[in-house]
């Protein structure tokens, strides 16, 4: 299989906590790999319905965003947004909010 990673992620077998909404129930993943751009998902039953994601690793007091980069049957791809790429998101979206509320 062709690798088109840029950087070495370490294998894993990990818990995790994900949501895919802000009213959605979290979802018990387990990640595969891991590095600090992003991580290799497990999802039970195979489905995520949104591009991007929330999800709380072990061991970090913080939920990180990310954004679906590639799917294969139960396993899922995941970029780690960085911190100038989630406030251009939240800023957008209060815009657009404020447009929709005017």
């Amino acid at each position: 299989m062709l690798e088109r990673r840029r950087r070495d992620r370490r294998r894993v077998c990990l818990g995790a906590t994900m949501t895919t909404s802000l009213a959605g129930p979290p979802i018990t993943v387990r990640l595969r790999n891991l590095n600090e751009k992003g991580a290799e998902v497990v999802v039970p039953g195979g489905t995520i319905d949104a591009e991007e994601v929330e999800i709380k690793l072990p061991n970090e007091d913080r939920v990180r965003r990310a954004r679906v980069v590639w799917r294969r049957l139960d396993h899922f791809g995941l970029k780690f947004l960085s911190l100038y790429e989630e406030a251009k998101e939240d800023e957008a979206f209060e815009t657009l909010s404020l447009r929709m509320s005017d």
